[in-house]
């Protein structure tokens, strides 16, 4: 090897870091942690503003309490059932999870009493998907045999 003369691999064409992220098993995988990852960390603080306002900051941080404890504990479980039933299972929890929201808001909206919006935050947060996507749940992602693609 001469001074002159790049070592192995330099000169060699490399893909660019945006052809890798926008391919296709990793574009999905990056959608949807992006996607749950960000309803995980801005719901909280969202649902302690605006309970506050309605019905104060003690039942406010009920609320919110219940919904962080329900994430932490159930997250496990969605990533269970997301791994066993497939990538499709995703939409439908994420459907359900933004009907129960839009009920959340409407509740606080219109002031139900809080005991009604409890029950709503518990299950918009059980059918919220997993904030750890495995990477057979992206669409065309890689499964393991025996898993379901």
């Amino acid at each position: 090897m001469t001074a002159s003369s790049p070592p192995a691999g330099i000169g060699a064409e490399r893909p660019s870091t945006l052809r890798l992220l926008t391919g296709r098993p990793v574009r999905g995988l990056l959608t949807i942690a992006f996607l749950t990852r960000t309803t995980a960390a801005t719901l909280p603080i969202l649902l302690l503003l605006a309970l506050a306002d309605a019905h104060g900051y003690a039942r406010a941080a009920t609320v919110g309490g219940t919904y962080t404890l329900v994430l932490a504990l159930c997250d496990p479980l969605r990533g269970r059932l997301l791994d066993r039933c497939g990538p499709r299972t995703l939409l439908a929890m994420a459907s359900a999870t933004t009907l129960l929201l839009a009920l959340v808001a409407a509740s606080i909206h219109f002031t139900w009493p809080w005991p009604t919006t409890l029950p709503l935050v518990i299950a918009a947060t059980l059918t919220s998907p997993p904030r750890s996507t495995p990477p057979c749940a992206a669409p065309g992602g890689a499964c393991p045999p025996g898993r379901p693609s």
